[in-house]
């Protein structure tokens, strides 16, 4: 039942995974913590239809450390991620070649430069599929600065890694 299929996709695309488990994250319990979300992109399906995209959006409001936006394939079996940190404006790619003892082979570029020395990432982040490619999105959020009166400046344009 397609559906019921896309319902589920549709209550679910916006939700991250336990310990969290709703659409906001408010507190952080450890160190390094690893959100997942609910849903899965199917890049198979994706394949077999190379016009079709996907794009998703995050909004970081709060930051007091790092934040980066990852694509992994570890649950099923793969062993490779492609990592996006919006600090840096590196891409990092991993892959497992070995589990034991694990042993993991990166590379990186960096097609983005850095923006937000000392203080955590703030702002929206964007990844978008297609055709078997995958280009990621940033826009600072400007903060006004502290003890003024100003009002907070609009926000960085978007910048991309463009198809990494």
């Amino acid at each position: 039942d397609w559906k019921g299929r896309y319902a589920r996709f549709l209550s679910q695309v916006v939700m991250f995974r336990a310990p969290f488990g709703s659409a906001d994250i408010t507190d952080v319990q450890q160190p390094d913590e690893i959100a997942y979300l609910q849903c899965r992109l199917r890049t198979d399906l994706l394949a077999l239809a190379p016009e079709s995209s996907v794009y998703l959006e995050i909004e970081v409001l709060a930051n007091p450390d790092n934040v980066s936006l990852a694509v992994v394939d570890f649950e099923d079996g793969g062993c490779s991620s492609v990592t996006f940190s919006p600090d840096t404006g590196a891409v990092i790619r991993e892959r497992k070649v070995c589990e034991s003892p694990r042993k993991v082979q990166g590379s990186y570029i960096q097609p983005l430069p850095t923006i937000t020395p000392d203080q955590g990432f703030e702002g929206s982040l964007g990844l978008l599929l297609r055709g078997g490619h995958i280009a990621f999105y940033r826009r600072h959020a400007v903060r006004s600065k502290p003890d003024t009166d100003a009002e907070p400046e609009e926000p960085s344009p978007w910048e991309s890694t463009g198809f990494v």
